[in-house]
């Protein structure tokens, strides 16, 4: 996590954070988090190597920043409570919230880099409690949508929302696995997203609530 919290920085320090973050985020994307070093990350910034320390402890601290930063933007691309609101069934916002999860996959260069980390490297960043944080608002809210379909019918009686809630992103994972990774199957094909999501919602959703 980074040393000096931008809410707590001057806009002169807040500024520089920035700066050093995407900076990081266009090195990570371009040449993957193991290749990128501290003094590549400065360089691009326009800061001395000692700065980025400063701010940030090392390279794994930024990446924990970004990771944190691309999760709070994802989960906020996709908030599934959001679209229920605009879109009045659970069916449409969970349809909604899937596909806007693919196209910022798809739009943001540094997901690509995220999904090929090494393991260690992925375990380590996911043990961190703000990264755990914003995971967990996300999965809170997916819960809430799937509790309000249960209670209204829509979804089918028996379900459990944890578990439901679990498969829903499992699903969402392995689809943005393959869009970024289309080695075996392409998730960025519109007609095998709209078959999965077909399968998803008939296991999910009552008869007639489509």
């Amino acid at each position: 996590m980074s040393q000096v919290a931008p809410q707590h920085a001057s806009p002169r320090a807040a500024r520089t954070q920035r700066r050093i973050l995407e900076s990081a985020s266009q090195c990570f994307a371009l040449r993957g988090f193991s290749k990128t070093t501290v003094e590549e990350v400065a360089q691009a910034a326009g800061v001395s190597k000692g700065l980025v320390y400063h701010h940030f402890g090392g390279k794994s601290e930024l990446l924990e920043a970004l990771m944190e930063q691309t999760l709070e933007a994802w989960s906020d691309a996709s908030n599934v409570v959001e679209h229920l609101a605009k879109a009045g069934t659970v069916r449409r916002a969970l349809e909604t919230m899937i596909l806007e999860s693919l196209a910022f996959a798809r739009e943001n260069p540094l997901m690509h880099a995220l999904f090929q980390l090494d393991p260690h490297v992925v375990l380590g960043l996911s043990s961190s409690a703000s990264v755990r944080h914003t995971v967990e608002k996300s999965r809170q809210r997916l819960v809430e949508v799937i509790e309000v379909g249960i209670d209204s019918g829509e979804v089918r009686a028996g379900l459990d929302p944890i578990q439901t809630t679990n498969v829903v992103r499992l699903v969402i994972m392995a689809l943005v696995e393959h869009l970024l990774d289309p080695k075996w199957i392409d998730g960025s094909d519109e007609v095998f997203v709209t078959h999965c999501l077909k399968i998803l919602f008939d296991g999910l959703f009552a008869e007639g609530s489509a």
